[in-house]
């Protein structure tokens, strides 16, 4: 797997169509992966996408979270 050194590499990672920044793989050195507890930011998942997050999650006021047709969004 190749770590991004700078935001350069980031930046070819990311396709501004659908707000997504892609990898390989995700890993985690101590077999812990985080996400916040918090949606602060609307976000939009694609179409043929899904989504994962640890729960219990908030979605702030006035913030949305839109999962698309042939989409979804878990929260374990």
């Amino acid at each position: 797997m190749s770590i991004p050194r700078n935001l350069s590499q980031l930046a070819d990672n990311y396709d501004p169509t659908l707000n997504v920044l892609t990898n390989g793989a995700n890993a985690s050195s101590n077999g812990i992966t985080l996400n916040a507890t918090t949606v602060s930011v609307s976000y939009s998942i694609p179409t043929s996408y899904n989504g994962l997050s640890a729960g219990p999650v908030t979605v702030n006021a006035g913030i949305t979270v839109t999962v698309q047709s042939g989409s979804t969004w878990v929260v374990v």
